[in-house]
């Protein structure tokens, strides 16, 4: 048995933290030259439309690939690892898609998802991923997140990401580490990886 304890190598989400941290730059310039608070407004709208967009689009097609890559592996079970920010996209939207498949041939087993400040909103058809789950799926989160809670939120509406506020589920464990982690991009140094064998 696989255990992870402490935060976990970011994976997927290096493109994702990427995105987010060229989209902060891009604000700046982009906010820069617009003046007053309509300004600034519209300028938060244009940032996060396109690249935002693009982002999430890129994820969702990341997270169709592996569940065909997974489904095709002949794999009975996985623990989906590396959710930092975009990456916490594509971990959670992967198991809900293998959790779709319970019951088929191409069945896969999700013994437990890690996420570390993930950029994904609250969803409660997702309770279905709870089902197919063997394990929990673990969210690191901080309320501190200055990506997460200004750009994301900006993006979305207003609606806030699970590595923001926690994930509010009957298969989630939550964990704020808002001591520890003191930016968007502070996961990777609190990165700990511990591997328990049982037998």
């Amino acid at each position: 048995m696989l255990e992870l304890a402490g935060f976990l190598a970011p994976g997927a989400g290096l493109a994702g933290g990427a995105v987010l941290e060229g989209m902060v730059k891009h604000a700046s310039k982009k906010l820069a030259k617009k003046a007053g608070p309509a300004g600034f407004a519209l300028g938060a709208l244009d940032l996060v439309k396109n690249p935002w967009t693009v982002a999430v689009n890129r994820a969702n097609k990341t997270t169709l690939a592996l569940a065909a890559i997974i489904q095709r592996s002949n794999l009975e079970s996985v623990v989906l690892v590396g959710g930092h920010s975009l990456g916490g996209r594509v971990m959670l939207n992967l198991a809900t898609a293998l959790a779709g498949a319970a019951g088929t041939e191409n069945e896969v087993r999700v013994e437990a998802v890690y996420l570390q400040g993930a950029a994904i909103g609250q969803d409660a058809t997702r309770d279905s991923v709870g089902e197919a789950l063997s394990g929990v799926v673990h969210n690191y989160h901080f309320h501190n997140d200055v990506v997460l809670g200004r750009l994301y939120s900006a993006a979305m509406g207003g609606r806030k990401a699970i590595g923001f506020e926690g994930l509010d589920a009957s298969f989630a464990v939550n964990h704020d580490v808002s001591d520890a982690v003191k930016s968007h991009s502070a996961y990777y140094e609190n990165v700990e990886l511990s591997r328990a064998l049982e037998g």
